[in-house]
């Protein structure tokens, strides 16, 4: 776990310290606040980020770093934090309440958790089961997949909505 904490944080960090000074420098009216500059520091969950504009990537990924920590220590709470998280993810997007749609909470809801499942899920199938017609599968997941970036190229589908994640997630999913 270490090692990927070392492999992500060392050059985000420079990234973002030159974002900060630019900004700082150069845009002093724009500049965050310190709790702001804490959390992207850190890549905790939040809302937009401000400082590097691709972080947000890097956020999804310590939280599963964090899950999947949990699981490695302790399994049984492992599992409970990763049950409550999907639980939670499942809410946001059942349109149950809208709880989920503002600051940290938004970005540990998002529907870019349901990428997350699913690959959870093909790792799961794939270490258990021989999956039968994997080549008709990994076809039929390439093709939807272009349809898909067809119809983001075509201006139907909004690759960065949530509908997105719920046509590129299951396309991802069959090509794995």
């Amino acid at each position: 776990m270490q090692r990927r904490f070392t492999r992500v944080f060392p050059f985000y960090w420079i990234v973002f310290a030159y974002s900060l000074a630019d900004t700082w420098l150069f845009h002093p009216l724009s500049s965050p606040a310190v709790s702001r500059v804490f959390s992207e520091a850190f890549l905790l969950p939040f809302l937009q980020p401000v400082i590097v504009g691709g972080a947000w990537t890097l956020v999804f990924e310590i939280m599963f770093y964090v899950i999947f920590a949990a699981l490695i220590l302790n399994r049984r709470i492992g599992w409970l934090v990763l049950a409550i998280w999907v639980i939670l993810v499942t809410v946001a997007h059942a349109g149950v309440s809208t709880l989920f749609a503002h600051g940290a909470l938004s970005t540990v809801t998002s529907a870019y958790c349901l990428e997350f499942f699913m690959g959870m899920g093909c790792a799961f199938l794939m270490v258990r089961r021989r999956i039968p017609y994997s080549a008709v599968i990994l076809l039929t997941g390439v093709v939807l997949f272009a349809a898909a970036g067809a119809a983001e190229v075509l201006g139907v589908l909004n690759g960065f909505g949530t509908a997105a994640r719920f046509v590129y997630g299951p396309c991802s999913a069959l090509i794995i």
